[in-house]
């Protein structure tokens, strides 16, 4: 649950171009690593005066990031969402371009298919039809990624880790997707437009810099 929330956490401040984001997420990596140490090591002594030790110094380190580390971003993201709240969905702006045209049509119908899904889940008369608008969005974003990977390959560069990018974010998203059959609106304006943006200016913008 934990790795889940720093994933989301990530994409939401990496989205939003929140500029400390690479910093934050080595951070998370850390406390994830330091605690999988404590785990470690608890299975190895099983004394009630460590498993007091390890409980508090968890708690520690949980409360000193959620509440003294993430205000870093809390003011950002508010200042951010106050810039969109006359409309929840997602416009397509010339620096999310990445330079290459075929790319940047497929990036720009992805954000309006999650415009629609947001759009239908917010109007009384088409909210059921929200859920199946969401499944699009998620095969129509697994044959963006494939032809992306194709498209690596073609220019002879290598395509392992941005696979295995495209392979996580896929899985999140059909988890998530799956999870919020209830409340697709919530997901795709709270969460998926970071996702995606997260998706076009991070690692797509690395990778196909260059011709």
């Amino acid at each position: 649950m934990l790795t889940l929330h720093f994933d989301v956490e990530e994409v939401i401040v990496g989205g939003a171009g929140f500029a400390a984001a690479p910093a934050h997420r080595a951070r998370h990596r850390q406390i994830l690593t330091d605690i999988d140490a404590m785990i470690e090591h608890f299975a190895v002594d099983h004394s009630p005066a460590l498993r007091h030790e390890a409980v508090d110094r968890m708690e520690q380190v949980l409360f000193e990031h959620e509440i003294v580390e993430d205000t870093q971003y809390w003011e950002f993201l508010r200042d951010h969402r106050a810039e969109d709240v006359a409309s929840p969905l997602l416009e397509w702006k010339p620096v999310y371009a990445i330079g290459v045209d075929w790319i940047d049509d497929q990036h720009r119908a992805l954000m309006a298919d999650l415009s629609k899904v947001i759009a239908c889940a917010h109007d009384a008369e088409s909210r059921d039809q929200a859920g199946a608008m969401l499944d699009d969005f998620v095969e129509h974003t697994r044959r963006h990624f494939t032809d992306e990977e194709q498209e690596l390959l073609r220019r002879g560069g290598s395509v392992t880790e941005h696979r295995r990018h495209h392979q996580s974010m896929l899985d999140r998203l059909t988890e998530m997707a799956a999870a919020s059959k209830a409340n697709p609106g919530a997901l795709a304006s709270e969460y998926l437009t970071f996702w995606l943006l997260d998706h076009i200016c991070g690692l797509d913008r690395t990778d196909f810099a260059a011709p």
